[in-house]
């Protein structure tokens, strides 16, 4: 199932870590575009990017069920954040918007230590243009900075 073209990037542009948000969304973007003919292309998955640049995925390698994936990727990430710049956390999402039809999304939820988190969505069924909106920080909590 091909994804569609990124996102219109105007949020992502005036964020104060975009560079970082901009790699880990497009390698993000080419992890799940790597699955997208496989078993796994709706597993959740995570990328986490380190403070020395290093990108590694993060995968559920569990028995082939939902239950407790997107939870094990939360935690992986978490257990990482001493050494976390960034963070991305891909999941398949249905998209209830109003007054439209309900549609499936990847929904890359994007955190960095020295910014605000963002969301990034792409639709796929049926596919259409994304977007990137404010999202809510789950790896590095916003404690009143």
């Amino acid at each position: 199932m091909p994804l569609p073209a990124p996102p219109a990037h105007e949020t992502l542009a005036r964020h104060p870590r975009r560079a970082d948000l901009s790699w880990i969304l497009e390698e993000a973007l080419a992890y799940s575009q790597s699955h997208a003919d496989s078993n796994a292309w709706d597993q959740p998955f995570g990328m986490a990017l380190t403070h020395i640049g290093e990108l590694q995925p993060i995968v559920f390698l569990g028995k082939s069920t939902t239950r407790g994936q997107v939870e094990y990727v939360e935690a992986q990430l978490y257990s990482l954040r001493p050494v976390l710049r960034a963070c991305a956390r891909g999941t398949i999402v249905t998209v209830h918007a109003d007054g439209a039809p309900t549609f499936t999304a990847l929904r890359i939820q994007l955190e960095h230590a020295d910014g605000p988190p963002l969301d990034a969505y792409h639709p796929l069924d049926p596919p259409g243009p994304g977007w990137i909106e404010p999202g809510s920080p789950t790896i590095f909590p916003r404690t009143g900075r």
